[in-house]
């Protein structure tokens, strides 16, 4: 055998493999991809006494699931002095009971002119229903506060 031969040989084989192993191979679907279905809500506040702030994010469609990894929060006071602010959020899956996650304590940050507090946490949380974000404090201030989730939407499967 030539050296050209054999070389036509191996390539004509290593084709033949190649041809086995497309057809073993399993086509995945991945509907439920975090980066295809991105999740983006925010929902604004603004309280002039009692002291807390709350707000929905947008309704899910029938059958679909939302997952958070990640919340925000801004709050800036608009008047008056606040301290101890505390941020809560309510989630709920279809038929169970209604959930409240873990308290978080914003950052407060003393600007030139009014103190702001700031929120960035990581998160797990499924909802079949919209978050309720709720912003409390102490004190006789009046609070606008911005609230953000982010994550991915999933479909429900039944």
């Amino acid at each position: 055998m030539t050296r050209k031969s054999i070389r036509l040989a191996l390539l004509a084989t290593g084709l033949l493999g190649l041809g086995a192993g497309a057809d073993a191979q399993v086509l995945n679907r991945d509907l439920d991809n975090e980066t295809r279905n991105a999740y983006q809500q925010s929902c604004s506040a603004t309280q002039i006494r009692p002291t807390s702030a709350t707000c929905a994010l947008a309704p899910l469609e029938p059958g679909k699931r939302i997952t958070v990894r990640y919340i925000t929060a801004t709050c800036a006071e608009l008047s008056g002095s606040s301290r101890n602010l505390i941020l809560t959020m309510t989630a709920q899956i279809a038929g169970a009971p209604l959930r409240q996650i873990v308290p978080f304590v914003p950052r407060r940050v003393n600007t030139s002119e009014r103190a702001v507090y700031l929120l960035a946490e990581p998160v797990y949380v499924h909802s079949d229903s919209p978050l309720n974000m709720q912003a409390s404090w102490d004190g006789d201030a009046n609070l606008a506060c911005t609230m953000s989730a982010y994550g991915s939407v999933l479909l429900v499967t039944r």
